[in-house]
This record gives C-alpha cells, sequence and structure tokens, in this order.
C-alpha cells in the first residue's frame, strides 16, 4: 500500500501551486506550468489522467459473472479481514492457488481492485 501512496504523492507533488493572487484571479500557476483557475480541479484531472481511480463495489452476481477474466475482487471474509482472489478463465482463484474458489451472493458486497480494461 505504500508503493501507491508514494507514486500518488509524487504525482501530487509535481503539481503544487508555484504562485497564486488573491487580486488576480486567473492568475494560479502549477510547478508543471498549468495558468489558470480551479487549481484544484487541474490537481484532479492529473491524479486521473495518472490512471487512479476508486474502487468499485458489486453488490450483485449478475455483476460478478460480468467482469473480465483476469480480474481481482476483495472478497470480504470478516474472520480473516478478507481474500484476494483473481479470475482465470471461468472461474475464480485465490492468489497461488490451484482449486477454484466460489464467489457467490454469500460474499457480497465484493470490492473490485482491477480490471483489464483499467490502467491500474
Amino acid at each position: 500500500m505504500s508503493v501507491q501512496r508514494d507514486e500518488l504523492a509524487k504525482v501530487l507533488g509535481e503539481h503544487t501551486l508555484s504562485y497564486w493572487s488573491s487580486e488576480e484571479p486567473d492568475s494560479t500557476r502549477c510547478k508543471c506550468g498549468w495558468r489558470g483557475s480551479g487549481f484544484d480541479l487541474h490537481r484532479v484531472d492529473t491524479i486521473l489522467a495518472a490512471g487512479w481511480r476508486k474502487p468499485r463495489t458489486i453488490t450483485a452476481v449478475a455483476e460478478i459473472d460480468a467482469l473480465p477474466e483476469m480480474s481481482v475482487v476483495l472478497i470480504p471474509i470478516p474472520e480473516e479481514g478478507g481474500a484476494i482472489c483473481a479470475q482465470k478463465d471461468i472461474a475464480w482463484f485465490m492468489p497461488g492457488g490451484a482449486d477454484p474458489v466460489a464467489v457467490s451472493g454469500g460474499h457480497l458486497p465484493v470490492t473490485v481492485l482491477y480490471t483489464p480494461e483499467e490502467p491500474r
């Protein structure tokens, strides 16, 4: 988790205020060279362009079934604090596991951590 935090901190660090004046509305400047108003939106756009997304929560079995192959989800197992499963072919497998894991409505909600269409 700290690697992701460090990557995000680097992206944010490259986009810090270099100049601002309350008397000049469009004078805001970013360290990267961006200029204008809406500095916070500029930083958000930069984060999204770098591929960062909020994990998606799935609450229906049909949504689990519709995930593409190689998707990665976090399945809540309260006694273990969670387990990660990767979809391989049509079945779900624990990382390094050979036996399929049943993912059903009893495991909902699940958090989608990755799908192959996403950059991250």
